[in-house]
């Protein structure tokens, strides 16, 4: 049995002819489309999940370490009062 190639150009005139109704049956749709609207939705998800999740995370972890970093130059000082 011969492996079928991938044809970009059938795959971009069958999401150009898709309309409303054919989108409420994804399930009939070819594998290719299936494919791609999968890839896409987990895509989608990702990068939100990293926008919403991650992002104020990494905010959070930088003023950590700018009272972090203020932190340790008080140590010292008081460190070096407390040694004299």
């Amino acid at each position: 049995m011969a492996k079928k190639d991938i044809d970009i150009g059938e795959i971009i005139d069958t999401i150009n002819n898709l309309n409303v109704e054919d989108l409420a049956k994804i399930g009939t749709a070819p594998t290719s489309v299936k494919v791609l609207v999968l890839v896409l939705a987990f895509i989608t998800v990702f990068f939100a999940g990293s926008w919403f999740f991650t992002l104020p995370l990494y905010e959070k972890i930088q003023k950590a370490e700018l009272e972090e970093s203020d932190l340790k130059q008080k140590y010292v000082i008081y460190q070096t009062k407390a040694a004299n």
